[in-house]
């Protein structure tokens, strides 16, 4: 399980308001443990069934993916020039090359970068090309979508040489690869549809929101961050981010709702015969012949 590189704990993607920096990668975790929540305990039946249409997979299937790209939605963080945003965790990095340049957003760095990882070095990239799509939309997870550009697509390193090579890319990768494991190893499907996107991006974007909250971010905290950076250890995190998932859901209210049953006449009950439009809507089809009839 060990035979990819430790991901450095020391960079962070959580410290404002904390009362210390939260690794980036322990919030990827979580991004992947409330998306599996908000699948399991949150979107209706047939939402689920939708989403997996659209992405033209199995619902266990659509299930891992989204819970795998939530999981990438801030790779962009793992850059010099959003982790020097925290000096003290900036300084305390070593044997990373410092980058200077035009300063860069990490979710541009996400939409730039994370394509021809997707795409796993060899496929050829395209607007319609699910690893582009997936990386556009993780772009825009604060609401901004970077419009198609081949070239930084095919070889991100070489027309955004802020992202940095050596460890920054090392690190990346293997990130990549840590959230892909404990998320249940997904394959990329072959297209993604329009609204497959669409309802993808307002997913992660919900679950970045719950693991994002202060209090929450401080809870984890006091619960200890993992001893080092390895899968072993970051599978621990996210077990124990899922435990806690439900209990987070139902504070924001984000539950099924349960409807009782009951008939037209629990809720109009000084109607005493309800009409046969009245009826249609209170009662269930059971054939043709349960047509309203405009008449009555």
């Amino acid at each position: 399980m060990e035979d990819v590189p430790e991901i450095d704990l020391r960079l962070w993607g959580k410290q404002r308001g904390l009362p210390s920096p939260y690794p980036v990668v322990c919030h990827l975790l979580d991004a992947v443990a409330a998306v599996e929540t908000l699948w399991d305990d949150y979107l209706a039946v047939g939402l689920r069934k939708a989403i997996a249409a659209e992405l033209g997979v199995s619902e266990v299937q659509a299930r891992a993916l989204l819970a795998y790209w939530a999981g990438l939605h801030d790779i962009g963080k793992v850059i010099s020039c959003f982790q020097s945003g925290h000096t003290e965790s900036f300084l305390q990095l070593t044997g990373y090359p410092e980058r200077r340049g035009e300063k860069k957003t990490h979710d541009f760095a996400v939409h730039a970068w994370l394509a021809r990882i997707l795409a796993a070095d060899n496929a050829r990239l395209s607007p319609r090309s699910c690893a582009f799509q997936v990386a556009q939309l993780l772009g825009g997870h604060h609401g901004k979508f970077y419009s198609y550009d081949f070239r930084t697509a095919q070889n991100p390193l070489a027309f955004v040489p802020e992202l940095g090579d050596g460890r920054w890319e090392e690190q990346r990768r293997a990130i990549v690869t840590v959230v892909h494991r404990l998320a249940g190893s997904p394959e990329l499907p072959g297209e993604l549809s329009g609204a497959g996107a669409a309802l993808a991006s307002g997913l992660v974007i919900l679950a970045d929101w719950l693991v994002s909250q202060d209090h929450f971010l401080r809870g984890r905290l006091a619960h200890g961050l993992p001893e080092r950076g390895g899968l072993e250890s970051l599978a621990k995190h996210l077990d124990a981010t899922r435990a806690v998932m439900p209990a987070v859901l139902e504070e924001a209210g984000l539950s099924r709702p349960e409807f009782q049953r009951g008939g037209f006449q629990d809720d109009f009950p000084q109607i005493t015969e309800p009409n046969g439009l009245q009826r249609s809507i209170s009662e269930p089809f059971s054939s043709s012949r349960d047509l309203v009839v405009l008449q009555d």
